[in-house]
């Protein structure tokens, strides 16, 4: 299994996240999409993925709250070409946000 760990600052409110996938050297790519709302006190993670080769690219979402200890967990199974679980988990702290994938 192998794992990425991506530090993403609060400054930034989106970024992609390319995973290898197969021998082609062929990349799986996540954006990490981040909304924040101060009044609500909610924040809202969404996650597009390319892994049907940009046709309708698969979105979601999720709340993060205290409750869920500030994480959003997705998970991804592919089963074309190339077989593989994938598992984005986003992580809120007080100075940036941390993205792993595992796979």
């Amino acid at each position: 299994m192998n794992k990425i760990y991506v530090e993403v600052p609060i400054t930034t409110n989106q970024t992609t996240l390319s995973i290898p996938c197969g021998d082609d050297e062929s990349l799986w790519h996540f954006t990490v999409i981040f909304n924040e709302n101060e009044y609500l006190h909610k924040r809202l993670v969404t996650v597009i993925d390319n892994l049907d080769d940009g046709e309708n690219p698969a979105v979601q979402s999720m709340l993060v709250t205290n409750e869920n200890n500030r994480t959003a967990t997705f998970e991804y199974h592919m089963d074309k070409d190339v077989k593989a679980d994938v598992k984005l988990s986003v992580y809120y702290c007080k100075e940036c946000r941390i993205i792993t994938a595992e796979w």
